[in-house]
Order: C-alpha cells, then structure tokens, then sequence
C-alpha cells in the first residue's frame, strides 16, 4: 500500500507535503501577482484612485480645518507655540544661520588679508619715519653748516678788527710825530 509520487517520495511524507504546499502557494501568488500588475497599471485603475482620493480629501479637509482651528486655540490657551509658528521661527533660525557662515566667511577672508595689510602699513609708517628723520637731519646738518661760516666770519671780523686796532696802533707807535709847525701848515 505503499503510494508515491512522481519524485520518489511517498504521499504521506511531511516533508513532501510542505513543498507541494510551497509549490501550490507560490503558483497562486504568481498568478495573482500578473493579475494585479495588469489592474494596476490599467488608466481605468488610476482615474479610479484619483477620484477616491479626491473624494477623501474633499471629505477629510473640514474635519482637517476644524482640528487645526481646535489645535491652535488649545496651544494658545496652554502658550505654545504652533506649527506655523514653530516652522516661522525654524526658517528665521537658518537665516541667522546662513547669514552667520557669511560673516564667519568674510572673517575669515579678512583675517588672511590682515597680515599683509599690516605689513603694508608698517613699511610705509617706516618709511615715511625714516625719510622724517633723514629730512630733520638734513635740515639740521644744513642749518648748522650755515651758522658755522656765518659764525666763523663774525669770529674773523671780530680778529680782523683786533688785528687793525694792533696794526693801528703799531702804526702810530712807528711814525715819527710831525712837529707842531707842519699841523698848522697842513690845516
């Protein structure tokens, strides 16, 4: 009494039962899987959902509306915040936000530039320090070799004038005076 099947295995076989199970189940979700496919991409299928769809939205929107209004007069009666206004105050933060990586950019754009700025500025201090100490020295070495000849001349003038007074009296010393009859005469 002893039945089998086409592959070896007897009927009563549990494990050969469960793979003509499996075999039957796969068949049919195969099938029903080509069946749906052709349902659902059919436009008879899609204008169908589209108009369910509609259909829910138009019904659920005032049980919608009335919910928010509930929600909002509940929140401001607790004083919180709303969605609209949560979402307002998020976009306003990525606005700082946004405008805070600016700057930090532009920061950093000056912080870079800031050497060689500094740079420049402390060769032209220099240099127009330097070209001022150089001019004020110049003046000066000009000022005084202008008062030392003037110096020296008045020194000469004052030793010339020394030196006429000597010869002067040297002079007077070395000439013989003139008798009194010949300073009549000449007058």
């Amino acid at each position: 009494m002893s039945q089998t099947m086409n592959d070896g295995r007897s009927l009563f076989d549990p494990l050969g039962i469960m793979d003509n199970l499996r075999q039957v189940r796969d068949a049919q979700l195969e099938a029903w899987s080509k069946i749906m496919i052709d349902i659902v991409s059919s436009d008879a299928y899609a204008q169908a959902t589209g108009r369910a769809l509609a259909e829910s939205l138009a019904v659920s929107q005032p049980a919608r509306q009335a919910l928010e209004r509930s929600m909002t007069t509940t929140l401001e009666a607790l004083n919180m915040p709303s969605r609209t206004e949560v979402i307002t105050i998020a976009e306003r933060l990525i606005n700082v936000e946004m405008r805070l990586d600016d700057l930090d950019a532009k920061l950093t754009a000056h912080q870079k530039a800031l050497p060689a700025a500094v740079q420049s500025v402390v060769r032209t201090a220099v240099r127009d320090a330097v070209q001022e100490v150089i001019q004020d020295a110049v003046k000066e070495g000009v000022r005084q070799a202008m008062a030392t000849p003037t110096r020296r001349l008045r020194e000469l003038e004052t030793h010339l004038t020394a030196l006429d007074t000597q010869v002067a009296a040297i002079q007077q010393a070395v000439t013989p005076a003139a008798p009194p009859n010949e300073k009549a005469q000449e007058g």
